[in-house]
């Protein structure tokens, strides 16, 4: 005999607070959750899952999570790179017109003349110096000149 476990349909009191959100109206049930309309701190209103606010899953409409990544930029200096900035041995031309998060955002231009597309992180951690392994300028590198110089020193 197995014994399901079920959520309680809860209903909450308007007005009470949970983290940045306030409860402004419940919901009709739906797929067997309860749901209210919730007033973000920002101002925000938007529709969850009871259970989701009250287990601390959802603790904001979203702004926080934005806030916390401006936080995180701020505090590591992350600003455009300008066209003719260079690490190893790319120069930036410019950033990409068009690009999805996690994909190629710059577009840069090796010594030997191969134009490639990077992420900002990694030009900017040394993992992309060159425009690739078969790069004739970087033959017998194992790290780009700036990166290499700064790890032989004591």
């Amino acid at each position: 005999m197995s014994i399901k476990k079920s959520r309680r349909r809860k209903t909450l009191e308007n007005g009470a607070k949970y983290g940045r959100l306030t409860v402004i109206r419940n919901l009709e049930v739906t797929s067997g959750e309860s749901m209210s309309l919730f007033e973000c701190d920002c101002g925000t209103q938007f529709e969850s899952r009871n259970w989701n606010v009250t287990s601390g899953r959802t603790k904001s409409c979203g702004c926080h999570r934005r806030e916390h990544a401006a936080a995180v930029a701020r505090k590591y200096n992350y600003k455009e790179i300008l066209g003719g900035t260079e690490f190893g041995l790319l120069k930036v031309i410019g950033p990409l017109d068009d690009h999805a998060p996690g994909y190629p955002d710059y577009q840069a231009r090796c010594q030997c003349g191969k134009v490639i597309e990077a992420r900002s992180n990694d030009l900017r951690t040394g993992h992309v110096w060159r425009c690739g392994i078969d790069c004739e300028l970087s033959a017998g590198m194992t790290k780009g000149p700036a990166l290499a110089s700064s790890s032989t020193r004591a």
